[in-house]
């Protein structure tokens, strides 16, 4: 199965590459080959389309394998199926609020995923609450507020790629 699964920011995504193992491993190349596959969890993959969180089904496609001259490493030809964080341009998602400046909100994404929402400003006021925290204020509705820690809606603008992860950028739709 792949693609995207239903309803979700996720894709299931078979995939096939060469892999260079390094010789410790030559007694149990499917070990090397899982803790190969492992470092690439969480770090976005310009392959992928996206940021691999799980991996299964791994599989050697060759019985044969080869040891680099230069290198002494052992090329590996496998296939998996991978679970992919791969959200795109128009999806809506929940986030928790991290952070509140004058001109954005800065959230998570189910607890590991960076977004910020940087047009809060313009559909909400910017007040400091007793203890001099910022929040973000519906001037219809003061009982409509984003603070840290808040559930909030948002539509996401464009997915920016950035050093090993992407970066959300997204309007603000409302609390959740």
């Amino acid at each position: 199965m792949e693609g995207p699964l239903p309803d979700s920011l996720y894709q299931m995504v078979d995939a096939a590459f060469t892999l260079s193992i390094h010789p410790r491993y030559a007694d149990d190349l499917m070990e090397g080959v899982v803790d190969s596959l492992t470092r690439m969890i969480f770090k976005y993959s310009k392959e992928l389309s996206g940021i691999p969180v799980a991996f299964d089904d791994v599989r050697f496609v060759t019985a044969k394998h080869a040891i680099s001259d230069c290198l002494g490493t052992i090329s590996v030809d496998v296939s998996c199926r991978f679970l992919v964080f791969a959200p795109a341009e128009g999806d809506e998602l929940v986030g928790e609020v991290t952070l509140v400046s004058s001109l954005h909100v800065a959230f998570l994404v189910q607890d590991t995923f960076h977004g910020t929402c940087n047009n809060i400003a313009e559909q909400l006021k910017v007040v400091k609450d007793a203890e001099g925290a910022m929040k973000f204020v519906d001037p219809r509705d003061e009982d409509i507020f984003v603070e840290v820690g808040t559930q909030i809606r948002v539509q996401i603008d464009r997915v920016e790629i950035v050093k090993h992860g992407i970066q959300l950028c997204c309007t603000f739709l409302g609390v959740a």
